[in-house]
């Protein structure tokens, strides 16, 4: 399973494993992501009244009949009609899930990919992740197609789920002194996503410290620095062969651009922007420092 925080780069990756042989799932969209185990299994699982306090197994039936019938649906869109015999995984939102997959798939791997926080809450993109829908203006039309379509789906549903994700509630209305509204998200908006990174890159790397030789940590700058050897490694961990094919497309497909690309929009900013930011910065320090971004 590939898990990060939503625009760490992950799409690179999962093309990878696609192309390296692992059957990533028959209902991908643009971004890679399998939409099957993001709505059939995250989003009701989160937005239920056991998130995110999950029973022990068959401690309680009502839980345990939710949980199969949404692991039969997910799985169910995830495989269509390609069932594989191959290595399979997946990318996609199920990181406060992960604890009941694995009582489910004991063997699972985890490919945990790490970003610059200060570059994934300065992606535009970021607003899909927000509490509550914000008008995005995409100049791709498959973005375009696919916030009109957020917004329109399940609006209360998606709401409760995305402060499930951000904040650890679902039912929040303050965090911070701030009020848990449209208008505050907007304008805290670098400081609630930094929260949301720190949420799912903290939540992985406990999980992956009680898996072993299982879970792999890789930070997206020295995947795009070091393309080949960074992916030899994972392929070798993931067991995987280093085929000639693979490795090209990834030194073709690695790009630096984007790295560091806070530093470049901090001084173009506006005063309550910046000042936000700086806030971000304050609240994901220890965390940042941790990972080796200075």
């Amino acid at each position: 399973m590939v898990l990060s925080k939503g625009h760490s780069g992950s799409r690179f990756l999962a093309e990878a494993m696609q192309r390296g042989g692992v059957f990533m799932g028959n209902d991908l969209n643009d971004a890679f992501d399998s939409m099957s185990w993001h709505e059939d299994v995250a989003v009701p699982l989160m937005t239920s009244r056991w998130f995110p306090h999950w029973p022990v197994d068959q401690a309680d039936p009502g839980f345990d009949a939710m949980f199969e019938a949404c692991l039969t649906s997910g799985v169910e869109r995830y495989l269509g009609a390609d069932a594989s015999n191959g290595p399979w995984g997946w990318k996609g939102s199920t990181v406060f899930v992960t604890e009941l997959l694995l009582r489910r798939f004991p063997d699972m791997r985890i490919f945990h990919l790490i970003r610059d926080g200060r570059d994934v809450v300065l992606s535009q993109d970021g607003y899909l992740n927000l509490p509550f829908h914000f008008d995005v203006h995409h100049r791709d039309p498959r973005k375009k197609a696919r916030a009109l379509w957020e917004k329109h789906r399940g609006a209360q549903q998606r709401d409760r789920y995305r402060k499930a994700v951000v904040f650890g509630d679902p039912d929040i209305t303050r965090w911070n002194g701030i009020t848990v509204d449209p208008d505050s998200m907007r304008d805290h908006r670098t400081t609630v996503q930094m929260q949301s990174w720190m949420r799912n890159v903290e939540t992985i790397r406990t999980i992956g410290a009680g898996m072993g030789n299982r879970y792999l940590e890789v930070r997206y700058e020295d995947l795009c620095a070091a393309p080949v050897d960074t992916m030899k490694l994972v392929l070798d961990w993931a067991e995987l062969p280093q085929t000639p094919t693979l490795l090209e497309f990834v030194e073709g497909a690695a790009r630096t651009g984007s790295i560091g690309r806070w530093e470049r929009l901090v001084p173009t900013m506006a005063e309550d922007r910046r000042r936000d930011f700086e806030a971000a910065v304050d609240l994901g320090r220890d965390l940042l420092v941790s990972l080796g971004y200075d």
